[in-house]
Protein backbone atom coordinates (compact mmCIF):
# COMPACT_ATOMS: atom_id res chain seq x y z
CA UNK A 1 0.00 0.00 0.00
CA UNK A 2 1.04 3.58 -1.15
CA UNK A 3 -0.01 6.85 0.39
CA UNK A 4 1.26 10.14 -0.56
CA UNK A 5 0.74 13.38 1.31
CA UNK A 6 2.35 17.01 0.44
CA UNK A 7 3.93 19.49 2.21
CA UNK A 8 6.32 22.41 1.68
CA UNK A 9 9.95 23.37 3.19
CA UNK A 10 11.44 27.04 2.70
CA UNK A 11 14.51 26.83 0.28
CA UNK A 12 16.62 29.69 0.11
CA UNK A 13 14.00 33.02 0.09
CA UNK A 14 10.95 30.58 -1.38
CA UNK A 15 9.67 27.31 -0.75
CA UNK A 16 9.74 24.21 -2.22
CA UNK A 17 7.24 21.42 -2.53
CA UNK A 18 7.94 17.84 -0.76
CA UNK A 19 6.30 14.59 -1.94
CA UNK A 20 5.87 12.49 1.50
CA UNK A 21 5.40 8.51 -0.06
CA UNK A 22 4.64 6.60 2.21
CA UNK A 23 4.65 2.14 1.71
CA UNK A 24 3.20 -0.14 4.46
CA UNK A 25 4.56 -3.95 4.01
CA UNK A 26 5.29 -7.36 6.10
CA UNK A 27 8.37 -8.07 8.09
CA UNK A 28 9.92 -6.69 11.24
CA UNK A 29 8.35 -3.58 12.79
CA UNK A 30 10.25 -0.66 11.52
CA UNK A 31 9.75 3.18 10.97
CA UNK A 32 12.45 4.14 8.22
CA UNK A 33 12.56 8.16 6.48
CA UNK A 34 14.89 8.37 3.46
CA UNK A 35 15.33 10.78 1.20
CA UNK A 36 18.07 13.06 2.60
CA UNK A 37 16.89 13.35 5.09
CA UNK A 38 18.82 15.29 7.91
CA UNK A 39 19.18 14.35 11.96
CA UNK A 40 16.15 16.66 12.71
CA UNK A 41 13.94 15.06 10.16
CA UNK A 42 15.15 11.81 11.15
CA UNK A 43 13.88 12.85 14.64
CA UNK A 44 10.79 12.88 13.26
CA UNK A 45 10.39 9.61 13.49
CA UNK A 46 10.62 9.45 17.33
CA UNK A 47 8.21 13.03 17.59
CA UNK A 48 5.62 10.91 14.98
CA UNK A 49 5.27 8.04 16.49
CA UNK A 50 4.73 9.32 20.39
CA UNK A 51 2.30 12.07 18.76
CA UNK A 52 -0.15 9.83 16.85
CA UNK A 53 -0.13 7.27 20.40
CA UNK A 54 -1.08 11.07 22.43
CA UNK A 55 -3.42 11.84 20.37
CA UNK A 56 -5.49 8.21 20.97
CA UNK A 57 -4.11 6.82 17.36
CA UNK A 58 -3.13 3.09 17.29
CA UNK A 59 0.60 3.05 15.86
CA UNK A 60 0.68 0.38 12.78
CA UNK A 61 3.23 -3.03 13.61
CA UNK A 62 5.00 -3.04 10.50
CA UNK A 63 7.19 -2.06 8.26
CA UNK A 64 6.54 1.49 7.53
CA UNK A 65 9.09 3.72 4.88
CA UNK A 66 8.64 6.70 4.26
CA UNK A 67 10.02 8.50 1.36
CA UNK A 68 10.56 12.23 0.54
CA UNK A 69 10.64 13.17 -2.88
CA UNK A 70 12.43 15.14 -4.72
CA UNK A 71 15.44 12.40 -3.44
CA UNK A 72 18.38 14.51 -4.46
CA UNK A 73 17.00 17.90 -2.32
CA UNK A 74 18.27 18.15 1.16
CA UNK A 75 15.40 17.75 3.76
CA UNK A 76 16.24 19.94 7.75
CA UNK A 77 14.25 21.10 10.02
CA UNK A 78 10.59 20.15 11.69
CA UNK A 79 8.43 21.05 8.66
CA UNK A 80 7.81 17.94 7.88
CA UNK A 81 6.49 15.81 11.38
CA UNK A 82 2.60 16.65 10.64
CA UNK A 83 2.88 15.54 7.02
CA UNK A 84 4.73 11.97 7.55
CA UNK A 85 1.79 11.48 10.83
CA UNK A 86 -0.80 11.78 8.32
CA UNK A 87 0.56 9.51 6.29
CA UNK A 88 1.41 6.78 8.47
CA UNK A 89 -2.69 7.51 9.92
CA UNK A 90 -3.96 6.77 6.21
CA UNK A 91 -1.06 3.56 5.69
CA UNK A 92 -2.75 2.11 9.00
CA UNK A 93 -6.36 2.65 7.36
CA UNK A 94 -7.58 5.52 9.99
CA UNK A 95 -7.90 8.36 7.67
CA UNK A 96 -8.47 7.71 3.58
CA UNK A 97 -6.34 8.99 1.15
CA UNK A 98 -9.30 11.70 -0.14
CA UNK A 99 -9.37 12.88 2.98
CA UNK A 100 -6.34 14.79 2.34
CA UNK A 101 -6.72 15.54 -1.51
CA UNK A 102 -5.38 18.75 -2.57
CA UNK A 103 -3.96 19.47 0.51
CA UNK A 104 -0.53 20.72 1.98
CA UNK A 105 0.29 20.48 5.35
CA UNK A 106 2.94 21.52 7.61
CA UNK A 107 4.30 21.72 11.02
CA UNK A 108 6.40 20.52 14.28
CA UNK A 109 4.78 17.79 16.25
CA UNK A 110 4.90 18.15 19.87
CA UNK A 111 4.97 14.28 21.75
CA UNK A 112 2.02 15.15 23.12
CA UNK A 113 0.64 15.85 19.52
CA UNK A 114 0.28 19.35 19.85
CA UNK A 115 1.26 21.46 16.56
CA UNK A 116 4.29 24.26 17.18
CA UNK A 117 4.77 26.97 15.03
CA UNK A 118 7.89 26.84 12.22
CA UNK A 119 10.10 29.15 10.71
CA UNK A 120 9.52 30.62 7.39
CA UNK A 121 5.86 30.37 7.00
CA UNK A 122 5.75 33.31 4.72
CA UNK A 123 8.21 31.21 2.05
CA UNK A 124 5.79 28.13 2.68
CA UNK A 125 2.51 29.91 1.92
CA UNK A 126 3.79 31.20 -1.11
CA UNK A 127 5.11 28.10 -2.61
CA UNK A 128 1.82 26.30 -1.66
CA UNK A 129 -0.04 29.29 -3.63
CA UNK A 130 2.35 29.01 -6.65
CA UNK A 131 1.78 25.04 -6.63
CA UNK A 132 -2.01 25.15 -7.21
CA UNK A 133 -3.06 23.61 -3.35
CA UNK A 134 -6.33 24.55 -2.46
CA UNK A 135 -5.72 24.43 1.17
CA UNK A 136 -2.39 24.66 3.31
CA UNK A 137 -2.97 23.33 6.83
CA UNK A 138 -0.10 25.46 9.18
CA UNK A 139 -0.02 25.69 13.04
CA UNK A 140 -2.80 27.66 14.87
CA UNK A 141 0.59 30.31 15.88
CA UNK A 142 1.73 30.78 12.38
CA UNK A 143 -1.93 31.61 11.50
CA UNK A 144 -1.56 35.61 11.47
CA UNK A 145 1.72 35.71 10.20
CA UNK A 146 0.24 33.20 7.17
CA UNK A 147 -2.48 35.30 6.48
CA UNK A 148 -0.69 38.19 4.94
CA UNK A 149 -0.75 35.97 1.83
CA UNK A 150 -4.24 36.14 0.11
CA UNK A 151 -6.10 33.71 -2.18
CA UNK A 152 -5.13 31.00 -0.51
CA UNK A 153 -7.43 28.90 1.66
CA UNK A 154 -5.68 28.64 5.65
CA UNK A 155 -6.49 26.60 8.16
CA UNK A 156 -4.60 27.28 11.40
CA UNK A 157 -4.52 23.53 13.63
CA UNK A 158 -3.56 23.46 17.13
CA UNK A 159 -3.28 19.66 17.57
CA UNK A 160 -3.41 16.21 15.62
CA UNK A 161 -6.44 14.98 17.06
CA UNK A 162 -8.21 18.13 16.13
CA UNK A 163 -6.71 17.83 12.74
CA UNK A 164 -8.04 14.39 12.51
CA UNK A 165 -11.55 15.75 13.49
CA UNK A 166 -11.53 18.29 10.99
CA UNK A 167 -10.31 16.02 7.53
CA UNK A 168 -13.00 13.11 8.87
CA UNK A 169 -15.63 16.32 9.20
CA UNK A 170 -16.53 15.59 12.38
CA UNK A 171 -15.44 18.85 13.77
CA UNK A 172 -14.33 21.83 11.76
CA UNK A 173 -11.69 23.74 12.70
CA UNK A 174 -12.42 27.71 13.28
CA UNK A 175 -9.42 30.11 12.30
CA UNK A 176 -8.91 32.69 14.58
CA UNK A 177 -9.52 36.04 13.79
CA UNK A 178 -6.35 37.84 13.01
CA UNK A 179 -6.13 41.64 13.98
CA UNK A 180 -3.76 43.51 11.29
CA UNK A 181 -2.33 46.31 13.29
CA UNK A 182 -2.15 50.02 11.45
CA UNK A 183 1.57 51.43 11.75
CA UNK A 184 0.29 54.88 11.76
CA UNK A 185 -2.34 55.19 14.47
CA UNK A 186 -1.20 52.39 16.62
CA UNK A 187 2.93 53.36 16.42
CA UNK A 188 4.33 53.60 20.17
CA UNK A 189 7.71 53.86 18.46
CA UNK A 190 9.83 56.87 20.02
CA UNK A 191 10.40 60.03 16.70
CA UNK A 192 13.15 62.29 16.73
CA UNK A 193 11.25 65.15 18.78
CA UNK A 194 10.88 62.94 21.97
CA UNK A 195 15.06 62.64 21.79
CA UNK A 196 17.41 65.23 23.60
CA UNK A 197 20.55 65.82 21.97
CA UNK A 198 22.13 63.51 19.79
CA UNK A 199 22.21 66.08 16.84
CA UNK A 200 25.03 64.32 14.76
CA UNK A 201 23.19 60.65 15.10
CA UNK A 202 19.69 62.25 14.18
CA UNK A 203 21.34 64.00 10.97
CA UNK A 204 23.29 61.27 9.64
CA UNK A 205 19.84 58.83 10.16
CA UNK A 206 17.75 61.60 8.43
CA UNK A 207 19.90 61.25 5.47
CA UNK A 208 20.51 58.06 5.49
CA UNK A 209 16.72 57.87 5.61
CA UNK A 210 16.17 59.95 2.40
CA UNK A 211 18.89 58.77 0.69
CA UNK A 212 17.98 55.32 0.66
CA UNK A 213 21.56 54.46 2.46
CA UNK A 214 22.58 51.55 5.04
CA UNK A 215 23.81 53.06 8.15
CA UNK A 216 26.13 51.50 11.34
CA UNK A 217 25.18 52.42 14.65
CA UNK A 218 28.28 52.04 17.01
CA UNK A 219 29.51 52.48 20.52
CA UNK A 220 28.85 51.70 24.23
CA UNK A 221 25.95 50.21 25.69
CA UNK A 222 23.33 53.04 26.90
CA UNK A 223 24.07 55.46 24.22
CA UNK A 224 20.79 55.49 22.59
CA UNK A 225 21.63 53.34 19.45
CA UNK A 226 18.36 51.33 19.55
CA UNK A 227 16.15 54.40 20.28
CA UNK A 228 17.52 55.97 17.47
CA UNK A 229 17.19 53.35 15.49
CA UNK A 230 13.51 52.63 16.39
CA UNK A 231 13.01 56.79 16.01
CA UNK A 232 14.22 56.15 12.15
CA UNK A 233 10.96 54.55 11.88
CA UNK A 234 9.02 57.55 12.07
CA UNK A 235 10.65 58.84 8.93
CA UNK A 236 9.70 56.24 6.81
CA UNK A 237 6.85 56.59 4.89
CA UNK A 238 4.08 53.83 5.71
CA UNK A 239 4.49 50.00 3.85
CA UNK A 240 2.31 49.05 1.16
CA UNK A 241 0.88 45.28 1.23
CA UNK A 242 3.96 44.01 -1.10
CA UNK A 243 6.68 45.44 1.22
CA UNK A 244 4.97 44.63 4.22
CA UNK A 245 4.87 41.33 3.07
CA UNK A 246 8.81 41.10 2.22
CA UNK A 247 9.79 42.59 5.56
CA UNK A 248 7.72 39.73 7.27
CA UNK A 249 9.46 36.87 5.17
CA UNK A 250 12.65 38.18 6.14
CA UNK A 251 11.44 38.58 9.78
CA UNK A 252 10.22 35.11 9.47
Amino acid sequence: MIAKTYSIIPLGFSGSVIEIEGEKSHGLPGFNIVGMANKTVSESRERVRAAIKSAGFAFPDDKITINLAPADQEKEGSYLDLPIALNVLVLSGQLRQANIHDSAFVGELSLSGELRPINGIINIVEAAKMAGFKTLYIPVKNFAQASLIKNINLVGVQSLSELYLHLKKQRLITNPKTVVKNTETDNNLPNFAHISGQTTAKRALAIAAAGHHNILLSGPPGTGKTMLAKATLDLLPPLNNSERTTVTKLHS
